[in-house]
């Protein structure tokens, strides 16, 4: 009942020394959740929030929706750390915007690229789609990929992509990711790249344009 902060947190305190997690998040949920004097209270939440990670994960998820005040970059790590993954991909998509650590999260923790890939288009940054891209091929879906660096102008993989594509025979991929390669970077790999790439595909006035320009 008190309205004393100074009282609240010597109380607290003692809750956590003498290691009674349980009774002390029945505790914070009280002063957060029903008190009107501590529920805007960012350590009070950040506290609520910590405990709940180790002593009832299942409530984790509610409590991030329902409060505002909290430390989401810190909580996220905690909940990495924990195997939250859904809970820490909330706090950088809803919480800090952070959209980058939320694609990774769906990529190399939750392990759900077709997820990511609605994700990027949903978010739609540069950033995001290089990092899908990167993730599309590691697991040799070239084409996927491609598409993902061109939306995100991204030309800094072009070695793994022309060898992806050429083993697999997705040449007319590869002439669209050669064109956005060229316009970043100058290196006469992907000219001679390009090149092949539009006689496999017998694009010969194409490559007659290439080669009638600065190569």
């Amino acid at each position: 009942n008190t309205r004393n902060p100074d009282e609240v947190s010597i109380t607290v305190k003692a809750f956590i020394e003498a290691g009674l997690q349980a009774d002390l998040m029945d505790l914070l949920e009280k002063l957060v959740l029903h008190n009107n004097e501590f529920n805007k209270n960012k350590s009070l939440q950040n506290l609520l929030i910590l405990t709940a990670i180790t002593t009832d994960p299942n409530k984790v998820k509610g409590f991030l929706s329902r409060l505002d005040a909290y430390d989401g970059a810190d909580i996220a790590v905690k909940c990495l750390e924990n195997n939250l993954f859904e809970e820490a991909f909330y706090i950088y998509d809803s919480r800090t915007k952070d959209f980058s650590k939320a694609i990774d999260v769906l990529i190399n923790c939750i392990n759900d690229l077709k997820r990511a890939t609605i994700y990027a288009e949903k978010t739609n940054t540069p950033e995001v789609w290089g990092k899908l891209g990167r993730a599309l091929l590691e697991h040799d879906i070239v084409d996927e990929s491609i598409e993902a660096f061109i939306k995100a102008n991204d030309a800094d993989s072009y070695t793994k992509v022309i060898n992806s594509a050429e083993r697999q025979g997705k040449f007319e991929d590869l002439i669209r990711y050669l064109n956005m390669a060229r316009a970043i970077k100058k290196d006469k790999f992907i000219d001679c790249e390009l090149v092949y790439s539009l006689s496999r595909c017998n694009k010969l006035a194409e490559l007659e344009t290439l080669l009638n320009t600065n190569h």
